[in-house]
């Protein structure tokens, strides 16, 4: 698997949006950036997630 990926997550309601893409974060991942836009009546949320190091 990859050190951090990017997912693209959208709908009409910000907060259940964002309860979405965090819901859908892996355990051993944690949220590196988000980005949150309006666009066409909908919000669009970039996560971008990077791997947990275990040392």
């Amino acid at each position: 698997m990859e050190d951090s990926l990017i997912k693209v997550f959208h709908g009409q309601d910000l907060d259940q949006t964002f309860e979405n893409a965090c819901s859908q974060t892996l355990a051993d991942y944690r949220m590196e950036d988000c980005q949150i836009n309006y666009l066409n009546n909908e919000y669009v949320i970039v996560v971008k997630t990077e791997k947990i190091s275990s040392h």
